[in-house]
């Protein structure tokens, strides 16, 4: 299949041909690298440590520095930094002087989330990581061929993002200085709205108002019911208003949870007061059966159909790792109607792949979540 982006014509990408990339090893550069070498760009870049991350880099064959000096740059035509890179870093001091073009890593994500059809950015101040990989393993695991974006790693893809020829990119959404206003999402999710990063936002409503302007560039917008601050900068935003939460007033919502044990639940996911379907959980917390609805919930039925669409790893965000991957099961209700039965359908509802052959009602198999192969059918 080609691939559906397409470079916007005003981008400062459109005459870059080799791009150097400040810091490439962090988990915010990663997934940009791996786009832009897809894209055929000469691609550099430099950081001070040795990680997996760095070696995944050079496996694309791109050529990184260890060490950061002013001839890094030499060659490049755009050069890309994180806001992490200290003022006095002697490459982002070389390129401001010598002209070549210079951007922040959030600019460029924005960049990329304009050019492609569907982008579904996740934010929120808690669980943005967690949904994020919620969405694309679901996504990846129905076949959607997506291009993601994540603030931790998922195993599923071996790390924090991937590239795909779908028109669809799923990105995490980060709040901090603002830097989510510079995505364009066609679909929004809100997790949660709370006073974080004060430093910079100054008050909680300060933050709310933020939050309204991310929602308002959205036509879809998934928000937690269960969160005034959420419903406060999801209200009147103008985009299409579907909520999740643990409240049954949702329009997605847990209900009948059975503890298993520590790590495993069982519950109903309720779409409008009808049982979409029965799912199990292996990460610990009520907040994460939540997260899950948050997921089944995630795109509309006809925002995918418009595009002709044919171990979800969380993170602590204290030590940024990822939390033990997840095995989601859930039982087809042997009421719904046949054509819902078909795999590409139940991705259009946000769970996927189906076994093969197809299971049929009141059996189980296994929907997502799982680092490794899917044991499908699971039998009940």
């Amino acid at each position: 299949m080609a691939n559906n982006y397409k470079i916007n014509s005003n981008s400062p990408l459109i005459n870059a041909k080799h791009i150097h990339m400040i810091g490439i090893g962090g988990s915010g550069m990663y997934p940009l690298a791996q786009i832009l070498k897809s894209k055929g760009y000469n691609i550099t870049g430099s950081d001070n440590n040795e990680t997996d991350t760095l070696a995944a880099v050079r496996a694309m064959g791109i050529e990184v520095f260890m060490g950061q000096r002013a001839e890094n740059i030499k060659g490049a035509d755009l050069i890309i930094h994180t806001a992490a890179i200290m003022e006095d870093n002697p490459e982002l001091m070389a390129a401001r002087a010598s002209g070549v073009p210079l951007m922040e890593r959030s600019e460029l994500l924005g960049l990329i989330t304009e050019d492609y059809g569907c982008p579904v950015c996740v934010s929120g101040t808690h669980g943005k990581t967690t949904v994020t990989s919620m969405i694309t393993q679901i996504l990846k695991m129905s076949g959607r061929d997506i291009t993601a974006y994540i603030g931790g790693k998922l195993p599923l893809i071996g790390g924090s993002g991937c590239v795909g020829t779908s028109d669809i990119m799923v990105c995490e959404a980060c709040e901090f200085k603002d830097h989510f206003l510079k995505l364009s999402p066609r679909i929004a999710v809100v997790t949660n709205v709370d006073a974080d990063h004060l430093d910079y936002f100054g008050t909680l409503d300060n933050i709310i108002a933020s939050f309204k302007k991310f929602c308002g560039k959205a036509e879809v917008i998934i928000a937690n019911g269960d969160d005034e601050n959420t419903l406060r900068a999801a209200d009147g935003a103008g985009g299409r208003l579907i909520t999740f939460g643990k409240s049954d007033k949702n329009d997605w919502y847990p209900a009948n949870i059975t503890r298993i044990n520590g790590l495993t639940a069982e519950f109903d996911i309720m779409r409008k007061g009808e049982l979409f379907t029965r799912a199990r959980i292996h990460v610990p917390g009520e907040h994460n059966i939540v997260n899950a609805v948050a997921a089944a919930g995630r795109i509309p039925q006809k925002a995918l159909r418009a595009l002709r669409a044919p171990s979800a790893g969380s993170r602590n965000t204290a030590r940024k790792r990822a939390l033990p991957s997840a095995t989601i099961t859930a039982t087809i209700p042997p009421s719904l109607p046949p054509p819902l039965r078909r795999p590409w359908d139940w991705a259009f509802h946000g769970f996927g792949p189906c076994s093969s052959p197809l299971p049929s009602p009141g059996q189980r198999f296994c929907l997502m979540i799982s680092p490794g192969p899917c044991p499908y059918p699971i039998n009940a």
